[in-house]
């Protein structure tokens, strides 16, 4: 499994990279800067979760398709993934 942690929107190119880089079995994982994709459905093929910590500190409410994590799930997430790649 690989991991994709987003700290920053990624513009159409790079989201069209991310989409063929990564399938259901690899993770999504929203933070800081990019919060604000939480808030619609996923556009990704990958398993989309967005960390608590920061979505509260944004004030928003989490689309149903991500699911919310804990910073111990994420780093969780992280040491279990093959590959971690930080956007």
């Amino acid at each position: 499994m690989i991991t994709l942690t987003l700290s920053k929107l990624p513009g159409g190119l790079q989201s069209e990279f991310i989409t063929s880089l990564l399938n259901d079995v690899d993770a999504i994982i929203l933070t800081t800067s990019s919060i604000s994709l939480a808030f619609n459905e996923s556009p990704f093929s990958a398993q989309p979760f967005v960390r608590e910590s920061d979505l509260t500190m944004c004030g928003g409410t989490a689309h149903d398709s991500w699911q919310v994590i804990s910073d111990q799930q994420w780093c969780s997430l992280l040491l279990n993934a093959t590959k971690n790649v930080n956007w």
